[in-house]
């Protein structure tokens, strides 16, 4: 399958038309925008982001919104251990995380729904972007309303991020203003996290922010000039990131280049061995896996260019689709031969997740659907034998209870500032009757390969 690129503004937006009899709009604005929304003005002094005007609103209890086109909502059950695949879907009532793991059967269960406080998006759907920890316990996800891709300033620093126990669904804030890119947020191989966000226009200056998962707090922040992308996190609150073909580490108070690519590395994901596997853009339809260890930086695999992806794994062990010819000695774990792009796979690569389906499997776009339903999800389970097994798995057609609250705002200096704000709970027996009235439901899904930076 061919995969066509539309480019504007190095990395603010990107429409990737699957060659098909489909075509999937994919705006990697992952996360987004609540008390920290962009609209920024071109030439104002880089800042946390206003609201813009007439999108402000009272602190309304979220169940007021929209019922009548809400799913319903459900008490959140606990993950059952085992191997565990997080996904998201997103509608006008917030970012639904859904979970699902080996203990479990591998059923979809509604897990969090994210909906930050002091913004209505009036009707648009919320967009996000999740990773898993590398120890298992944390989801990290960075979430936004559909309109904050709108701005550059959005698409910048219009991201906020929440971190959720990946067993109970507990929500708590993390920080906001970040980048609503494809690269944002990154887990690392334990419990940190790191996530990108631009100060500048055309992404002049980069700030990265290294996050605990198991705090919920910020570790570090770096400010450097020019841009970085791809940042992944290092060890002693360090990073990697690329610059150009470098991959850079970037630990504190020093900048090294770690390794040279033979194109444009992207995709960094943080490995067991202290480094960073990625992949690098080898022609118009092929791409490569390489691996950076401690001895430096060698080839590890290959795929063709639609295909490929990369996904954290468990402890550092990266899970990756659409490979061949992996060298094992690289730790990196192969799922078997994709057809269709890959949005999500479990940390031990025992499950993953295309991106929805409607029939005769085509590629699911933005569409309408009636209220309450979520498009199909099947999970495919590894053999191990390049011989998935399918199981059907769909997403149920109910949410977790809402979670709203402001986190602290990443100012330009990298000091934080805290925001006032209650945490406000959708109750658990909201009303499931929609009166056969249509809502629009649209669906962010990941594309396998994130495109901007090849």
């Amino acid at each position: 399958m061919r995969a066509l690129l539309v480019r504007s503004r190095g990395l603010r937006r990107f429409t990737v038309m699957m060659a098909a009899s489909t075509a999937v709009l994919v705006s990697f604005v992952a996360p987004a925008a609540a008390s920290v929304r962009a609209g920024m003005p071109a030439g104002r002094q880089p800042g946390p982001p206003a609201i813009p005007a007439g999108k402000a609103r009272e602190s309304a209890p979220h169940g007021v919104r929209k019922a009548a086109a809400s799913l319903p909502v459900h008490p959140v059950r606990r993950v059952a251990p085992g191997d565990e695949i997080v996904a998201g879907r997103g509608d006008s009532d917030g970012w639904h995380l859904y979970a699902a793991s080996a203990g479990g059967g591998w059923a979809w269960q509604p897990l969090a729904t994210l909906a930050p406080a002091g913004l209505d998006p009036e009707g648009e759907r919320w967009i996000g972007r999740q990773c898993i920890t590398g120890d298992g316990r944390y989801v990290v996800a960075v979430v936004a309303p559909w309109g904050a891709d709108n701005a550059p300033a959005g698409n910048d620093r219009g991201g906020v991020a929440y971190v959720v126990d990946a067993h109970t669904g507990a929500v708590r804030p993390l920080v906001s203003g970040v980048s609503l890119y494809y690269f944002t947020p990154s887990c690392g191989a334990g419990s940190t996290v790191a996530l990108t966000r631009y100060l500048r226009t055309d992404e002049r200056s980069t700030q990265l922010v290294l996050a605990d998962a198991a705090t919920a707090t910020v570790r570090a922040v770096r400010t450097l000039r020019g841009q970085y992308t791809s940042a992944a996190p290092a060890g002693g609150n360090g990073f990697f990131a690329v610059s150009g073909d470098k991959v850079v580490d970037l630990a504190p108070g020093r900048s090294t280049v770690a390794a040279r690519a033979p194109g444009l590395p992207f995709g960094l994901v943080a490995n067991a061995a202290g480094g960073v596997d990625y992949l690098v853009g080898t022609g118009r339809s092929t791409a490569s896996v390489w691996h950076l260890g401690p001895s430096g930086a060698r080839k590890a695999g290959g795929g063709v260019f639609s295909q490929l992806a990369l996904f954290e794994g468990l402890h550092g062990h990266t899970v990756a689709a659409g490979a061949t010819g992996l060298d094992r000695a690289a730790g990196i774990t192969a799922l078997p031969g994709q057809s269709t792009p890959i949005e999500a796979a479990s940390l031990a690569g025992t499950a993953y997740s295309p991106v929805p389906v409607l029939a005769r499997g085509h590629a699911a776009p933005a569409r309408v659907a009636t209220a309450g339903t979520l498009p199909a999800t099947p999970l495919l389970l590894s053999t191990g034998h390049g011989d998935p097994r399918h199981v059907t798995s769909w997403m149920p057609a109910a949410a977790a209870p809402a979670t709203s609250t402001d986190p602290p705002v990443l100012r330009p200096d990298g000091t934080l500032a805290r925001v006032p704000g209650a945490l406000t709970m959708t109750g658990s027996a909201k009303s499931a009757n929609h009166g056969g009235r249509k809502t629009r439901a649209e669906f962010f899904s990941d594309c396998a390969v994130p495109r901007n930076d090849v």
